[in-house]
């Protein structure tokens, strides 16, 4: 009976060793990451190594790779793709467009026209038109700044201990 109860107990983690081994590593060669350290700030770069007790990136706008150990690192983050901001240009660029287009229209139409009938007309004309133009402006500006979406990455390190043995230690956000 003893030996059917590990054996059930052994069977019942084999499912769970296997899964966790099929995840890919959290960070790679390669991966776009944001490390926060307090002797460093906030740094973003690309990984070009990583050892077991720190990471090689590159930062942005920079050319040189910095070392930065893992034990003074408070947080790892890794970028998992780009949002587009093309949304929100969009709301600021109509606004900014139809608050635009309302002033200059009402400071400069006057009577009747070939164009519009009524200075009535002439002012939504130009309110419209402005709500066009600053929607464009709006979602062209809000695709071109984009920003990173982050994930936190738990740091996990092991370390020799003063009496010889090997410590591990994580660090979980939630």
């Amino acid at each position: 009976m003893r030996h059917a109860t590990l054996l059930v107990a052994i069977l019942a983690f084999v499912p769970l060793a296997s899964a966790t081994a099929q995840e890919p590593p959290p960070v790679k060669v390669g991966d776009r990451v944001r490390v926060t350290a307090p002797d460093l700030g906030r740094r973003v770069g690309t990984v070009q190594l990583l050892t077991t007790d720190s990471l090689v990136m590159r930062l942005e706008y920079s050319i040189w790779p910095v070392a930065i150990p893992l034990a003074s690192a408070t947080r790892l983050e890794v970028s998992r793709g780009q949002k587009s901001r093309m949304g929100l240009g969009a709301s600021i660029g109509v606004s900014g467009g139809v608050l635009l287009g309302y002033l200059i229209s009402s400071g400069s139409c006057s009577g009747e026209s070939f164009l519009v009938p009524s200075r009535e007309a002439c002012i939504v004309v130009s309110t419209v038109g402005g709500a066009f133009v600053g929607t464009f402006l709006g979602v062209v500006v809000g695709t071109m700044a984009s920003t990173d979406k982050w994930r936190a990455v738990p740091l996990v390190r092991v370390a020799p201990q003063q009496d010889g043995r090997f410590g591990f230690g994580a660090s979980v956000r939630f």
